[in-house]
């Protein structure tokens, strides 16, 4: 089974809780690349590669938007970048109590 046909479990709560929220256009694409990504790997913090190509590859989006994308997300609580010894990496936040909106 390829990638493209492939399903992944993402709690339903958690897609109703961001349904009321007002984001922009590009941080919504970010943040489902960031969503995808973590429960993709079933993982909580989902080893998603903050590397701006890979979201420039997965949404389309030129750089220096996907960087006021994920600044806003991280300011907003949504996610939380995470330095190791490889690199940077980006964790979700499902914690709807945690989001400064």
């Amino acid at each position: 089974m390829s990638d493209t046909n492939k399903f992944m479990q993402i709690p339903a709560t958690l897609l109703l809780d961001l349904a009321p929220i007002k984001l922009k256009v590009e941080e919504w694409r970010v943040l489902m690349v960031i969503i995808s990504d973590v429960y993709n790997d079933g993982e909580g913090c989902g080893g998603m590669d903050a590397e701006l190509g890979n979201f420039v590859k997965k949404t389309g989006i030129s750089k220096p938007h996907v960087c006021r994308a994920l600044s806003a997300l991280e300011e907003m609580g949504f996610i939380q970048r995470v330095k190791y010894r490889g690199g940077k990496t980006i964790c979700f936040n499902p914690d709807k109590n945690t989001w400064e909106v």
